[in-house]
């Protein structure tokens, strides 16, 4: 059993907060990631401080919350606070600074898309990638005319095959893909395997570990497919009225007055303060930043913050 529970319950009427304190009867398999690991939709990325699906559920049942009240989560990181209200039909709201887990929160609440014309897309990937990897075959990566990331000593994060499979396959679904949501989907899957499948690291205790991997089998269509499959599978399952159930994400330091400036009323909090003696967010997102090509608007934002 986990430990005792303390937070605020908001009383809409008294529009004041009252300290509440319960028993957690949710088992801590089911409290921590490991349980959203295999949860649909929340299985899209896995963020190791994350708390569970499971948990999330159990709080918006305690609080009572139900259609018509909106769920805040300040430190969103991967989303669970907010998918997992949309599941549950409760509108919601998240703030992320990291904009690889912004993009990650946001793109996993849209499920507007079509699995017919994802289908179809992802058919489309799938032939050129094929397609340019045989037309590439035999030249270095340095030289295929795809910019490698800006990330400091890149062959130590990638080795050369495994980073030129990965950049055709990026460049693959931009080319397919013009739409930004469905882009955004197929960037997600390629950012779902990254680590520790596709990267020269493991994950460690919480932190990433640098590891010799010029010994193993590292596919990266294979580890790209079976992630997409699952996700393909995941948004076909999601029933119709919960498609359209709001939910926001918005790119924000929750720590500064900007967060005062976001209209709308909030009923409940459900969040998962961040660990910066623990966890080190920037870094262990450092890989999916470059490939992606988020590095840029991460540094922006860093020389606006200390300016």
């Amino acid at each position: 059993m986990a430990k005792p529970k303390q937070g605020l319950l908001f009383d809409e009427g008294e529009h004041a907060p009252q300290l509440f304190i319960e028993n957690n009867h949710v088992h801590v398999k089911k409290s921590t990631f490991l349980a959203g690991v295999s949860a649909s939709v929340h299985r899209w990325f896995r963020l190791t401080p994350s708390f569970g699906p499971d948990l999330v559920r159990k709080m918006l049942a305690d609080m009572e919350t139900e259609d018509g009240h909106t769920v805040l989560d300040p430190f969103s990181g991967a989303g669970t606070t907010v998918i997992e209200s949309k599941m549950e039909g409760i509108r919601s709201i998240g703030f992320e600074i990291n904009p690889l887990l912004h993009f990650v929160c946001e793109t996993s609440t849209r499920w507007d898309l079509l699995p017919t014309e994802l289908e179809d897309a992802y058919r489309r990937i799938g032939e050129r990638f094929q397609a340019e990897r045989i037309r590439l075959a035999g030249k270095d990566v340095e030289v295929i005319g795809i910019p490698l990331p800006t990330i400091h000593n890149v062959f130590r994060w990638w080795r050369k095959d495994v980073l030129q499979d990965m950049l055709i396959l990026r460049e693959a679904i931009h080319s397919e893909c013009p739409d930004g949501p469905m882009r955004a989907f197929f960037r997600l899957s390629l950012a779902g395997v990254l680590v520790p499948d596709l990267t020269n690291v493991t994950l460690g205790r919480l932190q990433l570990h640098f590891i010799d991997r010029s010994g193993h089998e590292i596919d990266v269509w294979r580890s790209f497919d079976a992630h997409t499959r699952r996700m393909l599978d995941d948004i076909a399952a999601i029933p119709a009225d919960k498609r359209t159930v709001l939910s926001r994400v918005l790119w924000i330091d929750s720590t500064t007055d900007d967060v005062l400036k976001v209209e709308g009323k909030v009923d409940r909090v459900i969040t998962s303060p961040p660990y910066p003696n623990r966890y080190r967010y920037v870094r262990n997102t450092r890989p999916h930043l470059f490939l992606l090509n988020l590095s840029d608007i991460w540094t922006r934002h860093e020389a606006l913050s200390t300016a």
